[in-house]
């Protein structure tokens, strides 16, 4: 049975992560803190396999409670559960504080994925997806035919007062574009 304490100062997020949690077959909560000083005094009293840990707590952040129970049991897993996760310009300094995955509250559907890769021995960091993503939209696009790019006349502005410079026919016409080319990503 998986042993899971879920760090986050506000109730209504705790609740909502343990009942995602426990629907999973093997996993319990085992505790619950609701901030920075308590998250390191339960992990260390009541030794789950994985602490789930909000960013923003009183008392000590996320961050400084990742340093601590990092530093005391290296071999514990640490998952950041917060709206900044998933953030590519915060990720390294996630990973250096010592969390070993990273889930944004926006997707919290990803958070029994991510527990089942750190229980595993992974790392999950929502980031690490992006350059992915970017690389794949890239090599779609590059299938299709680029907008023509508008000339520097059509790019300075014209006075009123003065006579207008010639345009050619690209400065005249909008760019093409194919409905649906642009892809979102969850």
């Amino acid at each position: 049975m998986a042993r899971i304490l879920i760090a986050d100062d506000h109730p209504q997020a705790r609740r909502g992560a343990r009942e995602v949690l426990e629907l999973h077959a093997g996993w319990e909560v085992c505790g619950e803190a609701a901030n920075g000083l308590e998250a390191i005094e339960k992990a260390a009293a009541l030794k789950p396999d994985i602490v789930i840990i909000d960013l923003s707590m009183p008392k000590m952040s996320g961050v400084q409670v990742a340093r601590v129970i990092h530093s005391a049991a290296p071999q514990l897993p640490l998952l950041l559960f917060s709206l900044y996760g998933g953030d590519p310009q915060l990720s390294d300094g996630f990973r250096a504080a010592g969390f070993s995955g990273e889930v944004n509250k926006a997707a919290a559907n990803l958070l029994i994925e991510a527990v089942e890769t750190l229980l595993r021995g992974g790392t999950y960091f929502q980031s690490s997806a992006v350059p992915r993503a970017i690389a794949a939209d890239e090599a779609a696009s590059q299938t299709e035919q680029p907008p023509a790019a508008p000339t520097a006349a059509a790019a300075t502005p014209q006075s009123s007062s003065g006579p207008a410079a010639p345009a050619d026919a690209a400065s005249t016409n909008p760019p093409e574009t194919t409905p649906g080319s642009a892809t979102e990503t969850c």
